[in-house]
């Protein structure tokens, strides 16, 4: 009988990689969407077309990076890690 294929543990570093490949698609798709929509309206140019993708893809891939890095320093363990350096502070 042949082995099962077990699957890979799913570290935060996976976690991570996994969410910027589905943001990237998400991305690449609501480019497309905007450039459509920049075109159903007639006010489609070439400049108009690169400032777009360019604007909306970054715009969505800078926002999600920066979640998907919360998620993967809380998820790794370095939040708990630093968390005791604030605990010995005094509050002013």
């Amino acid at each position: 009988m042949p082995h099962a294929r077990q699957a890979a543990p799913h570290t935060p570093r996976s976690q991570f990689r996994r969410l910027m490949l589905f943001t990237t698609i998400a991305a690449v798709l609501m480019s497309v969407a905007a450039a459509s929509y920049l075109y159903v309206m007639n006010v489609l140019t070439t400049v108009t077309l690169i400032a777009t993708l360019s604007g909306v893809f970054l715009s969505v891939m800078l926002g999600a990076g920066l979640m998907a890095m919360g998620f993967l320093s809380s998820n790794s363990g370095h939040d708990e890690w630093a968390s005791h350096f604030s605990d010995d502070k005094p509050d002013r």
